[in-house]
C-alpha cells in the first residue's frame, strides 16, 4: 500500500470513529468520546489532537481558513451536527459569547440577557465576614460562591487593594 493511500484509509477511519461516538438526536449531535480541557472533546488524527466539531466542520465538506474559529450556535462545547456549527473570527465568537450572556461574570451587553456583573459592592458587614473566614481558613472561591462576587474581589480583599478602609 502506498503511503498516499496508507494516508486515506487513516483519515477514512478518523472520520468513522468520529461519527461512531456522536449521539445522535433531535436537536444537538453530543460527542461522547474522549474529552479534553474547558469541557471540549478530543479526538487523535494522525498523531494530533483535534476538537470533533471542527473535524466535523470539515468532514461535510466546509474549509477552514487560517484564523477563523469553528463556532456552536447552541452553546453546546460537545455538540457536532453541522447546521448548529458556524464559522468565525475569535472576535464574532466574543461577540456571540457576551450577546447569550456566556461571559465569565455573566455580563451582556442584550438587555434581555443581563446579569449583574460579579464584582458588585458589598457592604461593611459582608467584608467583615470575608476577612474572617478568610482567617478561619476557608477557600476564596467558596466565599466568592456564597456571596456572589468574583475569586478576583476575595482575593483583593484578602490582599488589603479593596475595602481597606473597612475596619
Amino acid at each position: 500500500m502506498s503511503p498516499r493511500s496508507l494516508r486515506r484509509l487513516q483519515i477514512f477511519c478518523s472520520l468513522y470513529r468520529l461519527w461512531s461516538k456522536v449521539r445522535f438526536g433531535g436537536g444537538c449531535w453530543e460527542w461522547t468520546g474522549a474529552m479534553g480541557s474547558h469541557n471540549r472533546g478530543s479526538m487523535t488524527i494522525l498523531r494530533r489532537r483535534y476538537m470533533p466539531h471542527r473535524v466535523a466542520w470539515l468532514a461535510i465538506g466546509n474549509s477552514l481558513p487560517p484564523g477563523m474559529k469553528v463556532c456552536h450556535r447552541c452553546d453546546n462545547p460537545r455538540c457536532v451536527r453541522p447546521d448548529h456549527l458556524f464559522l468565525g473570527s475569535q472576535a464574532d465568537n466574543m461577540r456571540d459569547m457576551s450577546l447569550k450572556g456566556r461571559g465569565r461574570n455573566g455580563f451582556s451587553k442584550d438587555p434581555l440577557h443581563h446579569r449583574p456583573p460579579s464584582r458588585r459592592a458589598l457592604t461593611a458587614d459582608q467584608v467583615r465576614l470575608v476577612r474572617s473566614r478568610l482567617a478561619s481558613g476557608d477557600r476564596r472561591s467558596l466565599i466568592a460562591r456564597d456571596l456572589g462576587v468574583s475569586y478576583t474581589v476575595i482575593h483583593m480583599i484578602a490582599h488589603g487593594r479593596h475595602y481597606a478602609e473597612v475596619a
